[in-house]
C-alpha cells in the first residue's frame, strides 16, 4: 500500500475519535465543547466506516398505515446515571424522551408450568421485599425456605476482607449459591441476569458485574431488603420505571449527535482505521493514508482496538484482547393480537438455561434456542399499529456464537419455534414478512472472573501513554449511559494530557 502522509496544521490541535458508537458520539461532543470553551483552535476528526450509532439502529416503517418503531439493538436505556440522559439533552433530544408505558410492567420468567411473574421487589439477584417472592410460584416451598435463611448466611471470605474489590473474585453463580441457594440461581437470578449481560453466571465476576450486592454483604452481611434506587419502583426483574428512550427510537441519539457534530465543523470520515501507532508526543492513524494527531479516542470494542495496536502496543492489545465476548440475534417481528395465546401482561420474558430448547447441548447444534423475548408494544407506544403485537426474540448468547452465522431460513424456523412454545404464537405469512433479523457476532463484552484485573493493567498501560484513551463498554459498563460516561471521560482525559504538555 501507498501511504500518503496527512500533517497537521500549525498551530491547530487535532484529535482523532475511532468509532461512532454512543461513546464515540459522546467524546466527540465533550471534545468540541470543552475546546470551544478553552478557546482553543482544534479539529476533531470521527473515523467510522459503518451507519453511525454503534448497536442504536432503528427502522422507522409504515405498517397498517401507521408509522412504527422498530429497534435492531437495545430498545431503551436506563436514565440512571444521567450521562446519556444528559448527552441527549446536549444534542436536543432532551424532550423527546419518554418513560415506559405504566403497564403491565415487571417480567415473567418461564417455568415447565408456562410463563410465571417475577416477583415484584425482585432485583436481578435478590428481593428487596419478602412478600411478592414467598408468595411467588417461580420458587419451590424449600427453596423459599433456603432463600429465608439468607440474612444469617455468614459473609464471604471477601467481604470480611478489607474491602479490596478484586480480592477473592466470585462468580455471580457462586455468590447467589451460597447467599441465596441454588433455587434462586437458577429460576430467577441467572435468566434475568441473562436477559444484561448475556453470560455465564459461573464466569461472570459479580465484582465487575454487580459490585452492589459485593458491597451490600460487606456492609450490611446480607443482600435481601436492598432497597432500590431512589424514585425506582422495584419491579419485578428490572426497575422499568428508570427506562426511558426517545420517541423515535434509540437510532435518534446517533442522528441528533451527527447533526451536532456537523453544525461544529467535524469531519466525519467513512474510512476504517487499521493502525494506530505512536509517533514522539502524537499519534498517527491509518486509513488508506497516514495521518498525525495531537490524541487518539478508540470508541471501539476491545477486541477491535486490539487490533489497531498490535504492531505498536503489543502488551496492550494483549490485555485488551483476552476480553470475551458473546454473540446473540434480535429478530423483530409483528402479529395480530390474536395471533398470541398467552397474555402479554408484563415487557418481556426470559428463559432459564436449564428450560432453553437446547440445554441439554448448549455447545452443540447451531444455538438457535430463545433466552428472552421483549414485548416491545407492550413497552413504549409507537411499536405497534393497532390490533398488532412487536415481539423482539434473542437467540443465541453465551456458549452459543454459532448461531450469529446460520441461515436467515433457520433463524426464522428457530424464531417460529421458540415463539409458538413460549407464548403460543400462531405464526403466519405477516410474521415471515415482518421479520427482521439484527446479527451481533461478539458483540457483548464478558466480565468475566479476573476482569477487575484486566482493566487495572490496560489502564496501567494506558498511563504510560499520554494522549491515547478508550471508551466503550468494555471496562466499566456494558449499558449505554456507561458508555456515553466513558466517552466523555476518555476525552477529559485527553484534553488534561494535551494540557500538560
Amino acid at each position: 500500500m501507498t501511504e500518503q502522509a496527512v500533517e497537521q496544521q500549525p498551530g491547530a490541535v487535532r484529535v482523532a475519535v475511532v468509532g461512532a458508537g454512543v461513546s464515540g458520539l459522546a467524546a466527540a461532543v465533550r471534545l468540541v465543547d470543552r475546546l470551544k470553551d478553552r478557546g482553543r483552535a482544534a479539529e476533531v476528526t470521527l473515523f467510522e466506516p459503518g451507519p453511525p450509532g454503534g448497536a442504536c439502529r432503528t427502522l422507522l416503517e409504515e405498517h397498517g398505515g401507521e408509522r412504527i418503531v422498530r429497534e435492531l439493538g437495545p430498545d431503551s436505556f436506563l436514565s440512571r446515571p444521567p450521562h446519556l440522559t444528559a448527552f441527549c439533552e446536549r444534542i436536543g433530544l432532551g424532550e423527546e424522551l419518554i418513560g415506559t408505558n405504566q403497564s403491565p410492567r415487571g417480567a415473567l420468567v418461564w417455568t415447565k408450568r408456562g410463563p410465571e411473574r417475577a416477583p415484584e421487589g425482585f432485583t436481578l439477584l435478590a428481593p428487596s421485599r419478602w412478600g411478592p417472592t414467598l408468595r411467588s410460584r417461580t420458587l419451590t416451598f424449600w427453596q423459599k425456605a433456603r432463600l429465608l435463611t439468607e440474612p444469617l448466611r455468614p459473609r464471604g471470605p471477601a467481604a470480611r476482607g478489607a474491602g479490596d474489590k478484586s480480592a477473592g473474585d466470585e462468580s455471580v453463580a457462586a455468590f447467589v449459591r451460597r447467599r441465596l441457594g441454588r433455587g434462586v440461581l437458577e429460576r430467577l437470578a441467572q435468566p434475568l441476569a441473562a436477559g444484561i449481560y448475556a453470560g455465564d453466571p459461573e464466569r461472570l465476576s459479580l465484582a465487575a458485574c454487580l459490585p452492589q450486592f459485593a458491597e451490600d454483604e460487606r456492609a450490611r452481611g446480607r443482600v435481601t431488603g436492598r432497597k432500590p434506587n431512589a424514585g425506582a419502583k422495584a419491579d419485578g426483574g428490572a426497575r422499568y420505571s428508570l427506562f426511558i428512550t426517545p420517541r423515535q427510537g434509540v437510532g435518534a441519539v446517533a442522528t441528533a449527535a451527527m447533526r451536532t457534530l456537523a453544525d461544529a465543523g467535524v469531519a466525519v470520515r467513512p474510512e476504517a482505521v487499521t493502525v494506530v501507532r505512536r509517533d514522539g508526543a502524537g499519534w498517527r492513524v491509518r486509513t488508506t493514508a497516514e495521518e498525525r494527531f495531537d490524541a487518539v479516542v478508540l470508541a471501539l470494542p476491545a477486541r477491535v482496538a486490539a487490533g489497531l495496536l498490535t504492531d505498536d502496543q503489543p502488551d496492550l492489545a494483549a490485555d485488551l484482547g483476552a476480553i470475551e465476548y458473546s454473540s446473540s440475534l434480535i429478530v423483530n417481528t409483528l402479529h395480530r393480537e390474536e395471533e398470541v395465546g398467552r397474555p402479554l401482561d408484563a415487557f418481556g420474558l426470559v428463559v432459564p438455561e436449564a428450560l432453553r430448547s437446547d440445554a441439554t447441548a448448549p455447545g452443540e447444534g447451531d444455538g438457535l434456542s430463545a433466552f428472552a423475548v421483549s414485548f416491545a408494544s407492550r413497552k413504549f407506544p409507537g411499536r405497534a399499529p393497532a390490533g398488532w403485537v412487536q415481539l423482539r426474540t434473542f437467540l443465541g448468547g453465551v456458549n452459543r456464537d454459532r448461531s450469529a452465522a446460520a441461515e436467515p431460513e433457520r433463524i426464522l424456523e428457530a424464531t417460529r419455534r421458540e415463539l409458538a412454545r413460549l407464548l403460543n404464537v400462531r405464526w403466519t405469512d405477516a410474521a415471515s414478512n415482518s421479520a427482521r433479523i439484527s446479527r451481533w457476532d461478539r458483540a457483548m463484552p464478558q466480565y468475566n472472573l479476573g476482569h477487575l484485573d484486566r482493566v487495572a493493567a490496560v489502564e496501567g498501560r494506558l498511563a504510560d501513554l499520554p494522549g491515547l484513551e478508550l471508551a466503550g463498554n468494555s471496562l466499566h459498563g456494558v449499558g449505554l449511559p456507561a458508555a456515553a460516561g466513558s466517552g466523555v471521560d476518555a476525552a477529559d482525559r485527553v484534553l488534561a494530557a494535551l494540557a500538560a504538555r
